[in-house]
């Protein structure tokens, strides 16, 4: 009540409360009590049902999404829905089976993958391979995720690449980023999520940042997904020539999966009522 025009109120990190990441419907009216309107422009946060994400929107009439959710949709839409082809992915990371509903999802439009990081050997011991010695051995389940793609992509006559030579098992080595490069220089949309290696040690870092550097050169448009993508494709000094990159690693993989978000998709349903707090139109003239 106490602000004057052009002043902003900040409040201190939700997550110091237990209500929020609970969506405690108490909770959620208080903090609907702020305000009149509610603009969410974080993008990274919306697929959590929370309070501030989910319960305060359900309640409040005047909502909306923000300039970067609209760019976000932009391009994960297009992804999704009618990407110029040839698709293809790169994928890296860790464990498949984090990304399997995206992958699957994906698998309808992508037309060839490649795949690196420590999520390639899930994909060897799938096909009944040696994995390298000193890798991070793959879980049943990632082996049984890989196994399910493989099988898909067998019947789509997709093809899936996997590295051909490795830096000690931390890092894609240079054939293979050769092999991805001539592979992926074909592509019209390229959509690239995890790293190809342990790229945050430098000596494990030269075939993520090699294939960062050659991808960026090409005329496809460059959607990157997830934090640490990001962080080492700016890292790679490329970023400008990327179309889109976005920070929301868990929204984008969970978005991409063709269900919507909670955080946005709210902003689309009928509000519930509550109460804001009520001021003279002569707050918002001065």
């Amino acid at each position: 009540r106490s602000l004057k025009p052009g002043q902003i109120l900040m409040l201190e990190n939700l997550r110091f409360y237990n209500e929020e990441e609970a969506n405690d419907s108490h909770f959620s009216h208080d903090l609907a009590q702020l305000a009149q309107v509610y603009i969410t422009d974080a993008f990274g946060t919306a697929h959590r049902k929370h309070a501030s994400t989910y319960g305060v929107p359900s309640l409040m009439e005047q909502r909306g999404a923000g300039l970067l959710i609209e760019k976000e949709l932009k391009f994960l839409d297009r992804l999704l829905h009618n990407p110029d082809k040839p698709f293809y992915m790169v994928l890296g990371g860790a464990k498949v089976s984090d990304k399997i509903k995206t992958i699957e999802s994906l698998m309808r439009n992508v037309d060839g993958i490649c795949v690196g990081g420590a999520m390639a050997f899930a994909f060897m011991a799938a096909l009944g391979q040696t994995v390298p010695a000193g890798a991070k051995v793959p879980s049943t389940e990632d082996i049984e995720a890989a196994k399910n793609i493989l099988r898909e992509a067998k019947k789509k006559e997709l093809p899936i690449l996997l590295p051909i030579d490795m830096v000690e098992s931390f890092d894609i080595g240079p054939e293979t980023v050769k092999k991805f490069s001539e592979f992926l220089s074909r592509a019209k949309t390229i959509f690239w999520n995890g790293p190809m290696g342990w790229f945050e040690k430098p000596d494990y870092a030269k075939g993520t940042y090699e294939l960062a550097q050659r991808v960026a050169e090409f005329s496809a448009l460059k959607v990157v997904g997830g934090g640490d993508t990001v962080s080492a494709i700016e890292s790679a000094g490329v970023s400008h020539q990327y179309d889109h990159l976005s920070t929301g690693g868990g929204a984008v993989l969970e978005y991409l999966e063709g269900n919507g978000l909670p955080g946005i998709d709210v902003l689309k349903t009928k509000a519930k009522t509550a109460q804001p707090l009520q001021y003279e139109d002569d707050d918002f003239n001065e």
